[in-house]
């Protein structure tokens, strides 16, 4: 199969030619000759509609109709039948009103306002289950699904109560949850202790499975379908090349972060939310600085693993979870999967600041995430509504 080639210029000169034929060299072979003619000959070269006058501003003759004809003329056969409406004196309106005897807004505003503020409890301590004994305070506030509003009508009072969907279960789902998912503060501290190794911990498969954990968040966030085809998917389990490269360099990259940082990092085990033992976390370690607990997310990406992670003079980033904020810092990315991991952990752990590292043989990149108060506003009671609406009678019905 020949291969010809030929350069012709807008008034259809051949300036240069060449093929793969014997007497192609010149350009001057029958090869050449069909091309040209063709390029010629063809009347759709001859112009193309990139080539046309633009003619957007033309009207459209599918329709027939007069400039400046007003609408109800032009459909007068469909509203003959509409008497011409003149404007509504406010007034007259207001006249129709049942007036309402109650407080001002200026009244109710300082009660409201008042009202809505959450109520914190008092922290409580819990000690770390490793080598560090590290203590550090749990927020009470919680989010929930669904909140009430209660009204003192001699008062004028209004109240928030945060309604956790627990308080609505049915005596059967109510004694599953409290069997196998629910734990007080013992329970929580005696699996934290049990599931350290995490993955090669068997009690840490077990305990996982049965919760929504930090790393399944993203699609639950995310997921725009019916969500009763979701737990099937949550409960699918792979792992690829990529998964083990992680794996195995991860004691490599916690041990290269404790030297970057001068800190000592504590491996941990599964941690479940103080208040919402259905949502768990399990971090890749722990540390104190400046006398304030911080979490550690290691990453390894085997994309990376010959050469580096991020380009400091472009910005630009060889990973999809990392990109540059306006002052040319790397960043976590708030759109991906990793920043719903992270921003859950916190949410779990109690605690305001997370150090991503992202680790290559070739590379380190640090960056601070710090805790996302309105992102967690809006994705934990939609986690909450899909473990106790979705989740939690998938798994019933699975053990039944």
């Amino acid at each position: 199969m020949k291969s010809p080639l030929s350069h012709v210029q807008p008034p259809r000169d051949v300036i240069n030619a060449w093929c793969s034929c014997k007497g192609g060299l010149r350009g001057r072979c029958k090869h050449v000759c069909a091309i040209v003619l063709f390029v010629n000959n063809d009347s759709s070269l001859k112009g193309s509609t990139v080539t046309m006058q633009q003619e957007w501003s033309k009207l459209s003759t599918s329709f027939d109709y007069e400039m400046e004809k007003k609408v109800k003329d032009t459909f007068l056969s469909k509203c003959d039948d509409i008497e011409d409406l003149g404007a509504i004196d406010p007034s007259d309106a207001m006249s129709h009103l049942q007036l309402i005897d109650g407080p001002t807004q200026d009244e109710l505003l300082p009660e409201m306002v008042a009202s809505f503020k959450r109520n914190e409890a008092e922290p409580r301590e819990m000690k770390l289950p490793s080598e560090m004994e590290a203590v550090f305070l749990f927020d009470r506030n919680c989010f929930h699904a669904y909140e009430t509003i209660s009204i003192d009508p001699e008062g004028l009072q209004m109240k928030v109560k945060k309604i956790s969907l627990l308080d609505c279960l049915n005596s059967e789902t109510l004694h599953f949850y409290r069997q196998h998912i629910y734990a007080d503060d013992e329970k929580q501290k005696q699996i934290a202790r049990e599931t350290i190794g995490q993955s090669s911990n068997s009690k840490w498969h077990e305990e996982r499975k049965l919760r929504i954990t930090s790393t399944c968040c993203h699609p639950i966030k995310t997921w725009r379908k019916d969500l009763s085809l979701l737990p099937p998917k949550l409960k699918c389990t792979f792992f690829n090349a990529s998964m083990e490269y992680g794996r195995l360099l991860e004691p490599v990259a916690r041990e290269a972060f404790q030297k970057q940082e001068h800190v000592s990092v504590a491996e941990v085990g599964l941690f479940c939310h103080p208040q919402q033992s259905w949502l768990c976390c399990s971090p890749d370690g722990l540390y104190w600085k400046e006398n304030s607990l911080h979490l550690l997310e290691i990453k390894c990406p085997k994309t990376c693993e010959h050469g580096y992670i991020i380009d400091r003079l472009s910005k630009k980033s060889m990973v999809p979870y990392l990109t540059f904020d306006e002052k040319g810092c790397p960043m976590l990315r708030e759109t991906h999967q990793y920043y719903t991991q992270v921003q859950i952990a916190l949410y779990v752990l109690g605690i305001k600041s997370c150090s991503f590292f992202t680790y290559s043989r070739h590379d380190q990149v640090t960056v601070h995430v710090s805790y996302d108060d309105s992102f967690l506003q809006a994705v934990i009671p939609r986690l909450e509504h899909f473990f106790f609406k979705i989740y939690l009678p998938y798994m019933m019905e699975e053990q039944s």
